[in-house]
C-alpha cells in the first residue's frame, strides 16, 4: 500500500479597518499513518505584519480514538514556548516576552495507536495566534488579550474587574497567565490545557516544566524496551524544588514490568540518584532546602518488559518544580521557599515567625530542610 504524506500551508489575516489586534496563521497537516507509525512534520511559521507577540497556539480537529497528536513550537534560538496536545479544539495561551520571535520553527508529531486498522488518515488544523501589545486605554492590559477574552481597550476600569469572581482581577489574570473567565484558573490559560488549578500566586518564584518520552513504537510480546527523560531548570529557576512522574508513571499490569532510576550529576560529576524502582509511583519527590540541587538536568532512565501477548506502548511524563533562588527581602529565605510554604518574599519579619508552632523558627526550619508547616518535621 502505497502511503501518503501531504502538507499544506494557510495564512490568515484577520481583516479590519484599523490593525488588528488578533492574527491567525493556519498550518494544515494531512498524512496517512500505518499502525504503531509515527510521522513528523516540521515547517516554521513568520510572524505577520503588525503583530507584535505570538499569544497561542491551538487545533481545530475532531478528536480521533487511537491517535496521538502534539505539537511543539520553539523560537528560532530553539527555546521551547509550547508544548501543545493538538486534538480537539481548543487553545493554549502562552506568555512570551515583550521580544516575540519574529520566526518560529513548529514540530508536529502524530502517533497511530489504533491497531484495530491497518491504516488511519489524520487531518489537523493548527492555528497560531499572534497579537499587538497597544494598549490604547493604558490599563496594563494589551489590544489581544481585551478583544480575546471579550473587555474593551477604551475601558480603563475593566483591568481591575474580576469577570470569573475568583478573588483576582482581570489585569492580575492577564500577569500571571492565567484564565480571566474560569474561576481559580492555572497553568496556561486557554481552553484546551488550561484549565483548572489555583488562583495565581501573588509572586512568582515557582516555576513547573514537564518532559516526555513515549515508546511510538509497540514493544512486541516477549520483547524489552527502554529509555531517557531529561527535565533541565528552565532560564530564571536553577534551583530543583520537588518532582514527580505524571500520571503516576507508567500504568503496569501483570504482565509489564519496569523499572526507573532518577538521577543528577553533582558538581563534582558524581551520580546522585533520588529515586529507585518501579515506575509507577504516585507521590512527589521533595528536595531537601536549602542544599537543593541548582542548574541540573534530571534524568530518568526506564526499562520495560513485556511478557503479555499483545503490544504494548507507553509514554512516560516528568515534572518538575523549579524554584528563583534570589531573596527580594533579605530574610535569609529565598523566594521558591516562600512560595512554597506560602509566606511572603516582602515581609522581613515572617523569617522569625513560627508557623507550626513547633518551637522553631520559619528560618531555622529552612537551614535545617524541615518543613515550616508540619510539627513533625523539625530539626533535631
Amino acid at each position: 500500500m502505497k502511503l501518503r504524506f501531504v502538507f499544506s500551508t494557510l495564512a490568515l489575516l484577520v481583516a479590519a479597518q484599523a490593525p488588528a489586534a488578533v492574527m491567525d496563521t493556519l498550518q494544515q497537516t494531512q498524512l496517512t499513518l500505518k499502525q504503531g507509525e509515527r510521522k513528523v512534520n516540521r515547517f516554521q511559521i513568520i510572524k505577520p505584519n503588525g503583530a507584535d507577540a505570538f499569544v497561542a497556539v491551538g487545533a481545530i480537529a475532531p478528536t480521533i480514538p487511537g491517535v496521538n497528536c502534539e505539537i511543539r513550537v520553539k523560537d528560532g534560538a530553539g527555546v521551547l514556548l509550547s508544548t501543545y496536545d493538538c486534538g480537539g479544539n481548543s487553545f493554549d495561551y502562552i506568555k512570551t516576552p515583550a521580544g516575540s520571535p519574529a520566526l518560529l520553527n513548529v514540530e508536529v508529531e502524530i502517533y497511530n495507536a489504533d491497531f484495530s486498522t491497518a491504516s488511519r488518515a489524520v487531518s489537523v488544523q493548527h492555528v497560531f495566534r499572534f497579537g499587538t501589545l497597544l494598549d490604547a486605554d493604558g490599563d496594563g492590559m494589551p489590544s489581544w488579550f481585551e478583544e480575546v477574552w471579550g473587555f474593551s481597550d477604551q475601558v480603563i476600569a475593566d483591568a481591575l474587574a474580576d469577570k470569573d469572581n475568583d478573588g483576582v482581577s482581570n489585569l492580575n489574570e492577564y500577569l500571571n497567565n492565567t484564565n480571566p473567565t474560569v474561576a481559580n484558573s492555572g497553568g496556561n490559560n486557554g481552553g484546551g490545557n488550561g484549565g483548572g488549578g489555583t488562583t495565581p500566586p501573588l509572586y512568582l518564584g515557582l516555576k513547573k516544566t514537564f518532559a516526555e518520552q513515549h515508546f511510538y513504537f509497540p514493544i512486541k510480546s516477549g520483547r524489552s524496551g527502554s529509555g531517557r527523560v531529561n527535565l533541565s531548570s528552565p532560564a530564571g529557576y536553577p534551583a530543583l524544588v520537588n518532582f514527580k512522574l505524571v500520571g503516576g508513571g507508567i500504568n503496569l499490569s501483570s504482565d509489564v514490568r519496569c523499572s526507573m532510576v532518577i538521577s543528577y550529576v553533582d558538581d563534582n560529576f558524581a551520580k546522585k540518584v533520588l529515586h529507585q524502582g518501579a515506575c509507577n509511583v504516585a507521590n512527589t519527590f521533595d528536595m531537601v532546602s536549602p542544599q537543593v540541587p541548582r542548574n541540573k538536568t534530571l534524568t530518568a532512565e526506564f526499562s520495560i518488559y513485556n511478557n503479555g501477548r499483545v503490544n504494548v506502548s507507553f509514554p512516560l511524563a516528568l515534572e518538575g518544580t523549579f524554584g528563583d533562588v534570589v531573596d527580594k527581602d533579605l530574610d535569609g529565605m529565598p523566594v521558591w521557599f516562600e512560595e512554597l510554604h506560602g509566606f511572603s518574599d516582602s515581609v522581613l519579619t515572617d523569617a522569625a515567625d513560627d508557623a507550626d508552632s513547633d518551637g522553631y523558627s520559619n528560618l531555622t526550619e529552612f537551614n535545617a530542610g524541615t518543613s515550616p508547616k508540619n510539627p513533625a518535621s523539625k530539626p533535631i
